[in-house]
């Protein structure tokens, strides 16, 4: 299974990802293009977190990353979507 994984420097990215690629192949996702990979699986961990005052533009940005990796996984006939998130 092929896994493609958004915020991948991130504390629940890293963690998903090293525990994940011992028994799959895990790639990090970086742009938002076509690709000739043909992923599974897409997790979103990807987003603004842990900032103390909570704000319309950190929602947006948010809302938007979310989007643009739905909008991905429709581009590249990715089935199975997970949202992460620890914010």
């Amino acid at each position: 299974m092929k896994i493609l994984i958004s915020g991948f420097n991130g504390f629940i990215g890293k963690n998903l990802s090293f525990k994940l690629s011992k028994n799959y192949q895990v790639f990090k996702f970086q742009k938002y293009k076509k690709t000739n990979k043909n992923f599974d699986l897409f997790i979103h961990c990807a987003g603004i977190a842990h900032k103390k005052k909570i704000n319309y533009q950190n929602f947006k940005t948010n809302f938007n990353l979310t989007k643009k990796a739905l909008e991905y996984c429709k581009i590249n006939k990715i089935k199975y979507f997970v949202f992460m998130s620890s914010a």
